[in-house]
């Protein structure tokens, strides 16, 4: 079965909820079109590393580090947004989910 590329990016700004985390990507990629999810992580802690590693394989996820880089939560938007590069992007916040698929 050939997936079709996603034309919809969700940026996810993340600092250190990684239960919520897992929780916000499993919802996005559980969706009947496929998306493409980028994690702007600003506490690059080792748990958020562990997580991440689960996804490694996946070809529409990837995760982005900007501790160091980011003194508050706009630079991870920018980052996400900046990264984007589908027809379609939108914001999911680290704790929040997709109800409805889309």
């Amino acid at each position: 079965m050939q997936v079709n590329a996603p034309r919809l990016t969700l940026g996810i700004p993340h600092l250190d909820r990684v239960d919520s985390l897992k929780k916000a990507i499993d919802s996005a990629l559980g969706q009947t079109i496929p998306v493409r999810v980028i994690v702007a992580d600003q506490g690059g802690t080792e748990a958020t590393s562990e997580l991440m590693a689960q996804y490694a394989e996946h070809p529409f996820v990837s995760h982005h580090l900007t501790k160091g880089h980011a003194h508050c939560l706009q630079e991870n938007w920018r980052l996400c947004f900046e990264a984007c590069q589908t027809e379609f992007f939108a914001w999911l916040q680290d704790d929040d989910v997709i109800g409805a698929r889309i």
